[in-house]
């Protein structure tokens, strides 16, 4: 476990750094199945900048909220959670909240931060009053998606093939759509 870690709220000016946090850990966590041109290219962060920025400033889905996480007063990851909702890939149910986003820089992964940060964020969404929650994950994030089972959650729904149009290299990647409980086991 890290020294000290501390969980805060994102605030609007946190976009910024949530597109840095969310496209370093793509950059690593996703190279081993997509391009590496579209995992470094620019845009990436400044697009995920751009996202975030305008979620923060209002929420694409009504009760999203965000958080920072921090050791030793710097950043190390991101998470986002809001009300169940059509998402790119697939509709989450109407009963569950949905963990749209949970990021840790590369360095920060298998520290210990993992759990904590997960289960402050599906706490919120159990203070919403939501009893289970979905994400999705994609299939070749093995390393996520065994996390994600020990925390004691399950694939459960639609798989989905999500297409990238990216003009230099166009792809695809399979999305799985998982679910839990929102309070710890």
């Amino acid at each position: 476990m890290p020294s000290e870690f501390h969980i805060r709220d994102a605030v609007p000016g946190d976009g910024p750094l949530m597109g840095r946090l969310h496209a370093a850990s793509w950059a690593s966590a996703y190279r081993h199945f997509m391009p590496h041109a579209f995992l470094d290219h620019p845009d990436r962060e400044a697009g995920s900048a751009r996202h975030w920025t305008e979620n923060l400033m209002s929420p694409v889905v009504p009760g999203g909220r965000g958080w920072i996480i921090e050791v030793d007063g710097e950043p190390a990851g991101f998470a986002w959670a809001q009300p169940g909702s059509e998402t790119f890939a697939y509709p989450s149910p109407e009963d569950a909240g949905h963990l749209d986003a949970i990021h840790l820089l590369p360095s920060r992964v298998g520290g210990g931060l993992g759990r904590p940060f997960f289960w402050h964020a599906l706490t919120a969404l159990s203070e919403m009053g939501f009893a289970e929650a979905t994400l999705g994950v994609y299939e070749e994030n093995v390393r996520a998606r065994g996390f994600y089972e020990a925390m004691g959650w399950r694939e459960d729904g639609p798989r989905r093939v999500r297409q990238f149009d990216w003009p230099a290299e166009p792809f695809s990647a399979t999305l799985l759509m998982y679910r839990g409980p929102t309070r710890e086991q």
